[in-house]
């Protein structure tokens, strides 16, 4: 298993970990050595718009899919976005759609008590998502 830690915002993290955001749009995905095993992501909920700087959860990932190979208003649905948002993303990203990924969200998984960075030993939440270490992850998915 591989582990991620990922940042979204309290928007987000709260409709991953209800259950709702079934899919995750970002413009990069794991190199191709980390493909086709579970990646096991840890939420860490940005401080923006009254976000706890916290980890909040974690979701399994079993599947990446690239963006334009999907129907849109799947897209749509699933990663909770309008069409609007979308074309922002892509725009803010730089990328075409074409070069998204949706990251496939299984068994969201809230933490009773959120945990700050240093539990996993990062000083600093990553810019979208970063690999981190067994150990690490551990300490993070074991409530203490």
């Amino acid at each position: 298993m591989n582990y991620i830690l990922m940042n979204v915002c309290a928007h987000d993290a709260g409709l991953i970990l209800a259950g709702k955001k079934t899919m995750e749009i970002r413009s990069t995905r794991p190199n191709k050595s980390q493909r086709g095993h579970d990646l096991q992501v840890l939420l860490y909920e940005t401080m923006r718009d009254g976000g706890r700087g916290e980890i909040v959860g974690t979701f399994r990932c079993r599947e990446i899919q690239q963006l334009k190979k999907l129907d849109p208003q799947e897209v749509r649905e699933k990663s909770c976005m309008t069409q609007e948002q979308l074309n922002q993303y892509t725009t803010a990203t730089g990328k075409d759609r074409g070069d998204l990924w949706a990251w496939v969200v299984e068994e969201p998984l809230i933490f009773q008590e959120p945990k700050p960075l240093r539990r996993i030993h990062v000083r600093n939440p990553p810019h979208s998502w970063q690999r981190i270490s067994t150990g690490a992850a551990l300490e993070a998915l074991t409530e203490k």
